[in-house]
């Protein structure tokens, strides 16, 4: 004997109110809840409108310490924004000049300094110097980067670096 569509769509409904499908449904909700909840809480999405980075799209892990070679965020009360740079200098390394006036970080050319920025406002270069503790030293690759090069952005105190981003794009 057949059943009619709606006997098939009772039991069917019946069956997804039942005690153990409704528990099983809840768990799933919770658990994805959750998941939303951590990854939103950990993990951010982020994208520079700056051409400093050859890349321009970043995941953001703001709870991961970043070490030398990492890329990372900071806030800068001069650029009045968040920064996207790398760490290429840590305590102890040396902040020096050559003869052409380019500076270098250990045995990293960073390139020349400008005079001032884009819009006209003037820029200090930094001064040689060993990095102290706790201190890091933030690069770009682009030529006209606003990195640690000025005393503007300077050496940034690790406290101030606002975890380790990854490069997507």
């Amino acid at each position: 004997m057949r059943m009619s569509m709606a006997a098939l769509l009772f039991k069917r409904l019946k069956s997804c109110f039942a005690p153990s499908s409704l528990k099983k449904g809840m768990k799933a909700f919770f658990l994805t809840f959750l998941g939303i909840g951590f990854f939103c809480e950990h993990v951010h999405l982020l994208k520079s409108t700056t051409n400093s980075m050859p890349e321009h799209y970043f995941v953001h892990f703001p709870h991961v310490k970043p070490k030398r070679g990492d890329i990372t965020l900071v806030y800068n009360t001069f650029y009045q924004g968040n920064l996207i740079k790398r760490i290429i200098g840590e305590e102890g390394d040396k902040i020096s000049y050559d003869k052409q006036g380019e500076i270098w970080v250990e045995n990293k050319r960073v390139g020349k300094v400008y005079p001032a920025t884009r819009d006209g406002r003037p820029l200090q270069p930094i001064r040689p110097v060993i990095i102290p503790k706790g201190y890091v030293f933030l690069y770009a690759p682009h030529p006209r980067s606003f990195d640690s090069r000025y005393m503007e952005v300077g050496l940034v105190h690790r406290h101030q670096l606002q975890g380790r981003l990854i490069a997507v794009v």
